[in-house]
C-alpha cells in the first residue's frame, strides 16, 4: 500500500534537507491568517453590531477555524507518518537487498580472480607452445629441403653416370671390329677415368645396399684371365674397372673426361661409323663385349638405384606434406585455442572488473541508504515531536478561545456588560479603564495566538530565504560540477583515441616483426642452400685442381727424368769412322724440352695457387656463413622476444581499453546523474525562486494584517 499524495508536504520536504521537512505542518497557516483577516475586517467594519457581539462572533469563527485547521493538520500528519513508514521500509529493504547481493558479488570476484590467474598461465603456455611448434615446423622444413637437395644431387649424379656409361658403351659398340687403339690417347685416358669413376660409384652403391661385390670381382677376374695376351686394350679397360688395382695412370679430371667421351661418342655416331659384332672382332677387341655386359649390369643397378631414389624422394615429399599439413593443423589448433583462451581471459576480466565495480557501487549505495535511513528516522522523529507540540498548542488555543467565548456569552456576564454599555461614552470609558485594572482581559488568549501566528509567519519567511539560498548554491555547484565532468569526459575520449592509435601502431609493429622474422627464416634457408651449393662447387674445384696437379706432376716427372738425367759421353765418337757408311752428329736434347718443363712448372704453380685461393675463399665464405647463421638465429630469437613483448603490450592495451571505456561510461553516467539532479533542483526550486519576492511581500502583508486586527480587537474592548 502506497501513501496518498503528499504534494503539499513534498513541495517543501523534497527541496530541503530532511531537517526542514517539518515545515510542511505550517504551510496552511497563511490560509488561516487570510481568512481571519477577511472575517475580522468585515466584522470590524460592521458598525451595526455591538462591540461585545462582534467579539463573540469573532471568537466563534476563530474556534471553527482552529478546529478545521486541527483536522487538516491531523490529515497532514497521517500523510507524513505514511511517508516516513514507506521511506523507512524502502531504505531498509534496499539495505537488506545489498546485504544479500554482497556475498554473491564477492563470490563472483573471487571466482573471476582465480580464473584470471589460470587464464594468464594458459595464455603464456599456449604462446610458448605455438612458438615451439613453429620452430619445429621450420626445422623440419629445413631438414626436408636439405634432404631434397641431397637427393637431387644423387639423382643428377646417377643420371650423369648413366649418360657417361651410355657414351662409353656407344664408343665400344661403334668401334667393335675395329681397333680401339686408333682412338686418341686422350680418349683412351678419358675412358679409363670414366670407367674407374663408374666402378667406384657402383662399388659404393653396392655397399650402401649391403650387397656383395664378389660377383663383379669374379667376373672381372675371369675376364682378365681369359683375355688374350695381345689384347692390351681389354686389359687396360679391365684395370680401370678394377677398383683394387690402384691409381689409373695418366688420369684426367672427371668432368673433362666425361665431356671428352660425350663428344667422342657423338662424333662417332654422327660420322656413321659402324663396326661389326664383337664375335667378328679380332684379338684387339677380344673381351670388349664382356666389358659392355659388365657396364650394362652396372647400368641396370644404377637405374634401380635411380628408381629407388626417385620413389624415396616422392615418398619423403608426400610424407613431409602430410607432416607439414598435420603440423599446420596442430599450429592452427594451438593458435585457435590461444585465441579462445585470450578471448575468455578478456571476457573474464570484463566480468571481474564489472563485479568489482558493482561491489563498489553496491557499498556506496548501501552507505547512502543507511545514511538516508538515519536521516529519515531523525526527520520523522522530529515531525512526531512537532506534531505533539502543535497538537498541544492547538488544544490550548482552542481551550482559550472556547473559554473566552463562554465567559462573554454567560447570561450574568452578558447582562452585566449590557448594563455597563448604557452610560455615556465618558462613563463607559471610565468604567472600562476601571475594569481593565480590576479584572483580566478575556481576549488575552486570542492576542497570544495572534502573536504566535506572527512569529510563525516570520519563521516561514526566514526558512524560505534559507531555502532560496540553498537552491542557488546547489544549482551553481551542479553547474560547476557538470562543467568539470564534461571536461573530464573530453579528456577521457581524447585519451581513448590516443590509446587506440598506440594499439594500432603496436599491431603494425608486430606485423612488421613477423614479416621480418619470416624473411629472416627464408633468407637463412636460402643461404644454407647457397652455402651447400658453393661448398659442392669448391669440392669439385679442389678435386679438379688436385687432379690437374697430379697429371702435371706426372708429366713433369717424366720429362725431368729424361731432360735432367746425368749426361754421359758419346762413346761413338771414340770409335774410328773407318768402314762406317755414315757418321752420326752429336746427339742433343730437343730444344723445346726446357720450354715445356718451364711451362708445365708454371701451370703447376697456377693450379696450386688456384687451389690455395679456392681454399682461402671457401674458408672465408664458411666463416661469413657461420657468422650470418649466428646473426640470423640471434635475429630470430630477438624477433620472438619482440613478438612476445608486443603481444603482451597488445594484451595490456586491450585490458586498459576495457577499463578506459568503463571510466568513460562512468563519467557519462555521472553527467546524466548531474543532469537529473539539475532537473530535480529546478523542479523543487523554480517555483520558489520565481515567486520569492511576491511570497515574501504577501507574507509581510499578512503579518501587518494580523497586527491591525489585533489593534482593532484591543480598541474594541
Amino acid at each position: 500500500m502506497r501513501c496518498p499524495s503528499l504534494l503539499p508536504f513534498l513541495l517543501v520536504a523534497s527541496s530541503a534537507p530532511y531537517g526542514s521537512a517539518a515545515l510542511s505542518l505550517e504551510t496552511f497557516a497563511s490560509s488561516r491568517q487570510k481568512v481571519l483577516e477577511e472575517l475580522w475586517s468585515a466584522s470590524l467594519e460592521d458598525s451595526s453590531s455591538r462591540p461585545l457581539r462582534r467579539v463573540v462572533s469573532l471568537l466563534q469563527k476563530m474556534q471553527a477555524d482552529l478546529e478545521a485547521e486541527a483536522d487538516k493538520e491531523s490529515e497532514m500528519y497521517e500523510k507524513n507518518a505514511c511517508w516516513c513508514k514507506q521511506n523507512i521500509e524502502d531504505k531498509t529493504q534496499a539495505i537488506e537487498d545489498a546485504n544479500t547481493q554482497e556475498p554473491q558479488l564477492q563470490n563472483t570476484i573471487e571466482t573471476t580472480v582465480a580464473l584470471d590467474a589460470k587464464y594468464k598461465v594458459s595464455v603464456q603456455r599456449l604462446k610458448e607452445e605455438v612458438a615451439t611448434l613453429e620452430v619445429s615446423l621450420n626445422e623440419a622444413t629445413e631438414a626436408r629441403e636439405k634432404d631434397k637437395r641431397e637427393n637431387e644431387a644423387e639423382v643428377n649424379d646417377l643420371k650423369s653416370s648413366l649418360d657417361s656409361m651410355k657414351n662409353a658403351i656407344k664408343i665400344m659398340e661403334l668401334k667393335a671390329g675395329q681397333s680401339l687403339l686408333q682412338l686418341d690417347r686422350s680418349v683412351m685416358s678419358g675412358m679409363q677415368v670414366l670407367l674407374r669413376d663408374l666402378a667406384l660409384k657402383h662399388e659404393l652403391l653396392l655397399a650402401n645396399r649391403g650387397s656383395s661385390k664378389k660377383g663383379l670381382e669374379a667376373m672381372l677376374l675371369q675376364l682378365s684371365s681369359s683375355s688374350e695376351p695381345g689384347s692390351s686394350l681389354t686389359a687396360t679397360l679391365l684395370t680401370a674397372l678394377d677398383t683394387s688395382s690402384g691409381q689409373v695412370p695418366n688420369s684426367l679430371p672427371l668432368k673433362f673426361a666425361q665431356s671428352l667421351i660425350a663428344r667422342s661418342a657423338e662424333s662417332a655416331a654422327s660420322s656413321g661409323q659402324r663396326g661389326g659384332s664383337f664375335l667378328q672382332a679380332g684379338a684387339q677387341t677380344k673381351g670388349l663385349g664382356d666389358i659392355v655386359a659388365v657396364l650394362k649390369t652396372m647400368a641396370f643397378n644404377f637405374k634401380e638405384d635411380l628408381t629407388e631414389l626417385t620413389g624415396e624422394e616422392k615418398r619423403n615429399s608426400e610424407e613431409f606434406a602430410r607432416l607439414s599439413a598435420a603440423k599446420g593443423e596442430e599450429i592452427a589448433a594451438a593458435r585457435s585455442k590461444y585465441d579462445d583462451t585470450q578471448a575468455a581471459l578478456i571476457d573474464n576480466e570484463k566480468t571481474m572488473f564489472a563485479a568489482k565495480k558493482d561491489m563498489k557501487d553496491l557499498k556506496r549505495r548501501r552507505s547512502q541508504d543507511e545514511k538516508s535511513l538515519g536521516q529519515v528516522k531523525e526527520t520523522c522523529t522530529k515531525l512526531s515531536r512537532q506534531w505533539e507540540e502543535r497538537s498541544k498548542t492547538r488544544a490550548d488555543e482552542l481551550t482559550a478561545v472556547s473559554e473566552a467565548s463562554k465567559i462573554l456569552t454567560d447570561d450574568d456576564n452578558r447582562e452585566q456588560v449590557s448594563k455597563a454599555q448604557a452610560p455615556s461614552l465618558l462613563q463607559m470609558e471610565a468604567t472600562s479603564d476601571v475594569e481593565d485594572h480590576l479584572k483580566p482581559d478575556p481576549l488575552n488568549p486570542v492576542f497570544a495566538a495572534m502573536q504566535k501566528m506572527v512569529r510563525e509567519l516570520k519563521a516561514e519567511q526566514a526558512e524560505e530565504q534559507k531555502f532560496r539560498e540553498y537552491c542557488l548554491k546547489e544549482l551553481r555547484n551542479n553547474e560547476l560540477e557538470t562543467q568539470r565532468k564534461r571536461g573530464k569526459l573530453e579528456a577521457q575520449e581524447s585519451y581513448i583515441k590516443r590509446m587506440a592509435a598506440l594499439k594500432a601502431r603496436t599491431e603494425k609493429e608486430l606485423a612488421e616483426i613477423e614479416l621480418l622474422d619470416n624473411n629472416t627464416k627464408k633468407e637463412l634457408m636460402q643461404a644454407s642452400g647457397n652455402r651447400e651449393q658453393d661448398n659442392g662447387e669448391f669440392q669439385t674445384t679442389i678435386a679438379d685442381q688436385r687432379a690437374v696437379q697430379n697429371i702435371l706432376n706426372k708429366a713433369l716427372a717424366k720429362l725431368k727424368e729424361f731432360y735432367e738425367r746425368p749426361k754421359e759421353p758419346a762413346l761413338l765418337q771414340e770409335v774410328s769412322g773407318a768402314g762406317r757408311p755414315v757418321e752420326f752428329e752429336e746427339q742433343k736434347d730437343h730444344i723445346g724440352g726446357v720450354a715445356v718443363l718451364s711451362l708445365l712448372q708454371h701451370m703447376l704453380d697456377d693450379a696450386a695457387k688456384l687451389e690455395s685461393e679456392a681454399a682461402a675463399a671457401e674458408a672465408q665464405a664458411q666463416n661469413d656463413y657461420e657468422q650470418y647463421v649466428q646473426g640470423s638465429r640471434q635475429q630470430i630469437k630477438d624477433n620472438l622476444k619482440a613478438k612476445m613483448v608486443k603481444l603482451k603490450a597488445i594484451h595490456k592495451q586491450n585490458l586498459d581499453a576495457v577499463e578506459d571505456r568503463k571510466s568513460l561510461a562512468n563519467i557519462e553516467q555521472e553527467i546524466m546523474s548531474l543532469t537529473e539532479a539539475e532537473a530535480n533542483l529546478h523542479a523543487q526550486c523554480d517555483a520558489t525562486l520565481k515567486a520569492f519576492e511576491s511570497s515574501q511581500d504577501s507574507r509581510q502583508m499578512e503579518i501587518e494584517s494580523i497586527k491591525r486586527a489585533k489593534g482593532m480587537l484591543q480598541g474594541a474592548t
